[in-house]
């Protein structure tokens, strides 16, 4: 189970959680960047999409990777991989410790059946936090990301 809980026999040290999350966030990365790419170039494009339009470069998820892969060679599809997998990496690994942190606050400082009867709640709202907190951390990561993915060739 996630977020802390006095009873469970094994405690995770924050550098274990820590891990947890940045090995998450690695193995995500790898699989889903190519989707990224595709997703800003989608978003940096000025041009309408319209199928069978000229004036759009990208007009379909197929057509796009075709003529990124065409134009760019296959790498292309992993451009910006690093900084994005800093991001992932430390957004999995602030997520998961400061998730454990705030339930371990929740369950030390507030009432028991908070933790107890409405334990989904307090996961949502400790998990909320976390995301925030992560997004503070690795908001520069993410514009430096995005501006290496934007850029066609030549750079």
């Amino acid at each position: 189970m996630v977020g802390y809980d006095p009873k469970r026999d094994v405690e995770l040290s924050k550098t274990e959680q820590g891990a947890a999350g940045a090995l998450s966030g690695i193995l995500t990365r790898t699989l889903i960047q190519p989707l990224d790419v595709l997703k800003i170039r989608f978003q940096l494009q000025i041009e309408p999409i319209r199928r069978g339009s000229l004036q759009s470069k990208y007009q379909s998820i197929l057509q796009a990777t075709r003529k990124i892969v065409t134009e760019e060679g296959v790498r292309a599809l992993w451009k910006g991989h690093m900084p994005a997998q800093v991001l992932s990496v430390t957004y999995g690994g602030v997520q998961f410790v400061s998730f454990e942190f705030f339930t371990k606050e929740v369950w030390n400082e507030l009432p028991s059946t908070l933790t107890t009867d409405y334990r989904p709640i307090t996961h949502f709202m400790c998990g909320g936090l976390a995301g925030c907190i992560s997004t503070l951390f690795c908001q520069p990561a993410d514009v430096v990301r995005t501006r290496l993915i934007g850029q066609g060739e030549p750079k």
